[in-house]
């Protein structure tokens, strides 16, 4: 793999600088190809906002890019730019809202997947950050778990669209591709077939992307598997995703076609737009279609399930019915002896134990909640029915657009043992 040195401009800002007289650097969230990302205190008002500075000076059109595209957005589901900077060597400064929260990235990895109805939710909200950015003519074209933000919000969290560094600009707008005919950037996991084979992308290359995140939701892992990079983006460009039901067989078949058609190979077999996506999202959410029908084995035992529930609350009613004159017979017994001597109401429990515990033995044999379509959790909480996750980190600002994650590479046709960054597979 070919490490990428450090330009001697860097710059690099420490905890307690005063940034253009206007912001005071708190800590660095992180960092990506072109830009560092610090949380920061605006001075004189106290708000805490998130600072992307370019890495050096050579980065600065790509930020400035950057900042005028992702300026253009409105959704409350996109990440929110506040103002663009500029420091006296000629970098860029993306001055962008603060968030809470963790990234999906390290919700999966704290959870293992995601359930079911809070999936749909999510997918929607990301389905209408992306209806607004294509109506724009962008494309986003690097949907990953690490550029979706998971917002601590009431009753649970909502999904936030961050980095736009990538993004395709409008046809007309005056900005320049980001990338050389000869170039390759992207996250091989999450690039679409047509991205890989020609760099040529549409809305729909994105909805692809969307469907790998989606499938990563709801299976706990992605529909590609390889040990290499180079090797991601072939099996990509050839072979077939693995089937959702492969892995979630208690999903149902309409779930289970959602995804499909998101992974198409050609993309005029996709959903045509992320209009398309949010009506589909929504009949599914209405139908409640999420969980698989039972076969036909499971129906007939799902059958005597119900006739024994039908005739439980006889059964409990006629128990009761027993302890009803049971007590009433023990009380007559008890009322005609002499009243001088003392009554034990510890006999008289035990006496109608065997009543109670009756009751109780129907009402263990009762058949358990169903475990289908939990409760969407929040973050700070497990999911239900499943093993308890690794202790969440302390929430904390996302690193927003453009941190270093290990999924994104840059890599030249004919060159792809040579990566931008570390692998992600």
């Amino acid at each position: 793999m070919v490490a990428v040195a450090p330009s001697p401009n860097e710059r690099e800002l420490v905890e307690g600088h005063a940034l253009l007289e206007k912001y005071r650097i708190l800590q660095k969230l992180g960092e990506g190809g072109f830009g560092r990302v610090y949380e920061a205190e605006e001075l004189g008002s106290g708000r805490r906002v998130a600072l992307k500075v370019s890495r050096s000076p050579e980065h600065r059109g790509r930020m400035a890019r950057e900042a005028r595209l992702a300026a253009l957005l409105q959704s409350p589901h996109s990440v929110r730019v506040l103002g663009v900077e500029s420091l006296d060597d000629g970098s860029t400064v993306i001055v962008m809202e603060r968030l809470e929260g963790v990234s999906l990235r390290e919700y999966l990895a704290m959870r293992g997947r995601v359930e079911p109805a809070l999936v749909l939710e999510w997918a929607r909200q990301l389905a209408v950050a992306l209806d607004e950015a294509h109506s724009l003519g962008l494309v986003h074209r690097d949907l990953k778990p690490s550029n979706l933000f998971l917002v601590d919000a009431e009753p649970r969290p909502s999904l936030k669209l961050l980095d736009f560094g990538l993004a395709r600009a409008p046809v007309g707008s005056g900005e320049r591709s980001v990338t050389g005919s000869e170039i390759l950037l992207g996250s091989p996991a999450y690039m679409s077939p047509e991205q890989i084979r020609s760099g040529d992308v549409s809305p729909r290359s994105d909805i692809w992307s969307f469907g790998v995140v989606v499938h990563e939701m709801l299976a706990g892992r992605r529909p590609f598997h390889a040990e290499s990079n180079a090797a991601m983006l072939a099996a990509i460009a050839a072979d077939p995703p693995e089937p959702l039901g492969a892995v979630r067989r208690d999903l149902s078949p309409s779930l289970h076609d959602f995804v499909a058609r998101c992974l198409r190979k050609r993309p005029e077999e996709r959903f045509a737009s992320a209009a398309a996506l949010i009506e589909a999202l929504d009949e599914l959410g209405s139908s409640g279609a999420l969980m698989r029908g039972a076969d036909p084995i499971t129906e007939t035992l799902a059958a005597d399930r119900a006739r024994v529930r039908l005739r439980r609350p006889r059964v409990r009613h006629g128990l009761v019915l027993v302890g009803v004159f049971a007590n009433a017979a023990l009380w007559m017994a008890y009322s005609s002896r002499d009243t001088s001597a003392p009554r034990s109401h510890s006999r008289i429990a035990a006496s109608v134990s065997p009543t109670a515990a009756a009751l109780e033995s129907a009402q263990a044999s009762a058949p358990a909640p169903s475990e289908f379509l939990p409760v969407p959790a929040p973050i700070s909480k497990p999911a239900p029915h499943a093993a308890a996750p690794p202790p969440r980190p302390p929430s904390s600002p996302a690193p927003s657009a453009g941190s270093r994650e290990p999924d994104q590479v840059e890599l030249a046709r004919g060159e792809r043992d040579g990566f931008f960054a570390e692998p992600d597979f």
